[in-house]
């Protein structure tokens, strides 16, 4: 068995992925849960200081993620790349507000 993404604005199948089993599925909710808990131990200063690279990136690739937003939701490319730069800002609030 599989899933198929579409394309919601034209319909277009775009991807076909396999379903996993349950055990599957249990097994990388477990893992999920474990590298959380090991994220959560780093402390926030240093969780911090990968905000503002990480809003460079998302500026730096933000039409490929708008057009990835559009394909996958129908989402007009010029709401995706606000939705981009949004996450951008957010990311160098965070940063900056951070406990260090």
């Amino acid at each position: 068995m599989s899933i198929t993404t579409i394309n919601p604005a034209t319909g277009e199948s775009l991807r076909t992925y396999p379903l996993h089993t349950d055990a599957e599925a249990m097994a990388m909710v477990d893992r999920a849960a474990a590298d959380q808990s090991a994220w959560a131990a780093v402390p926030v200063a240093e969780r911090a200081s990968l905000l503002r690279p990480l809003a460079e990136v998302l500026r730096r690739d933000a039409d490929r993620h708008a057009r990835l937003m559009s394909t996958e939701m129908g989402k007009p490319v010029t709401e995706a790349l606000a939705e981009v730069e949004k996450c951008a800002w957010l990311c160098e609030f965070y940063a900056e507000r951070a406990p260090g």
